[in-house]
């Protein structure tokens, strides 16, 4: 879905599918909770005071104000989480917002990890919607297209210590390169 980019391959992570039933059909529904994480042994690959790095590449189309997408780290198994990063479709408030495309001024953030370096941690990338305005149930509205194929690409995430990559998904190897995925019922609105 909207590999726009050379760089890119052919494949990302997506939270979201494709439902015919739907006035979208590709995208995301209403009360959705997506997560996806991977356990990441950053002791293996650094000590404490290293300058370790998070980036990616991103595209994203979600309601403005409703909809969100978050990276949480977890230094304990999952037993609890720091946010260090939230996303939703810039501009009109009140109104779905403008989505983001691979090229556009939010499409390759980074993020320092180096308070986690020399321990283990849970990544977790984490999208979730409120109760309405979704693919499930909105008609596309050009030329904002606000949800179109919507929900959270992720691709090329990478970890770097002291600016030498000792980790990527490139999207294109198979497996699922240690990801765990969970689709559980949201409950009640995030906005």
């Amino acid at each position: 879905i909207r590999l726009t980019e050379a760089h890119l391959g052919y494949s990302t992570w997506w939270c979201g599918t494709t439902n015919p039933c739907w006035i979208q059909p590709r995208g995301y529904g209403n009360d959705w909770l997506q997560n996806l994480h991977n356990d990441l042994s950053l002791s293996s690959w650094s000590t404490g005071g290293d300058d370790v790095y998070l980036d990616f590449d991103q595209r994203y189309a979600m309601e403005h104000d409703y909809d969100y997408g978050y990276i949480d780290i977890s230094d304990d198994g999952g037993g609890s989480w720091s946010t260090i990063y939230t996303i939703c479709n810039p501009g009109f408030a009140g109104k779905p917002g403008f989505p983001r495309d691979w090229d556009s001024e939010n499409g390759h953030p980074t993020f320092s990890l180096s308070d986690w370096a020399g321990g283990d941690i849970r990544l977790q990338l984490r999208f979730e919607s409120d109760e309405a305005y979704s693919c499930q149930d909105e008609f596309a509205n050009p030329p904002f297209n606000s949800v179109v194929d919507g929900a959270w690409q992720l691709d090329n995430i990478e970890i770097a210590v002291n600016d030498t990559q000792v980790w990527l998904d490139d999207c294109e190897s198979p497996g699922s390169n240690g990801w765990m995925h969970d689709d559980i019922p949201a409950a009640g609105q995030t906005g």
